[in-house]
């Protein structure tokens, strides 16, 4: 949407778009933490997710968990038994100290 960001980290988060962005418009750095078993994010929105960002040149990272579901940063959510939601908390410290990474390059 052209904000004026520095960067935009995503926990388990819906990849789909109605809106793919645009040849050289994503100006942030862009981060993904995923779960491979998440079943709200299928392998096949990954893709869709990496062709958009590859096709706008943007900066990106994307880590995909392979035993993390959907919330695996959340104990909260996780607890409530519905399914697809599991925490994990080796996929919870790893996306946050990249977080910190991330944040401590960009400001």
């Amino acid at each position: 949407m052209g904000a004026d960001l520095k960067a935009v980290i995503s926990y388990h988060g819906v990849l789909k778009t109605t809106r793919p962005a645009a040849f050289g418009t994503v100006r942030p750095l862009v981060a993904i933490y995923s779960g491979a078993k998440d079943p709200y994010v299928p392998a096949e929105d990954i893709d869709m997710f990496l062709a958009e960002m590859k096709a706008a040149q943007a900066r990106w990272h994307l880590t995909v968990f392979s035993d993390a579901y959907h919330s695996f940063t959340s104990q909260e959510d996780a607890s409530i038994g519905k399914d697809g939601l599991a925490y994990d908390a080796l996929a919870d410290a790893i996306s946050w100290a990249g977080t910190l990474a991330i944040l401590r390059s960009v400001f």
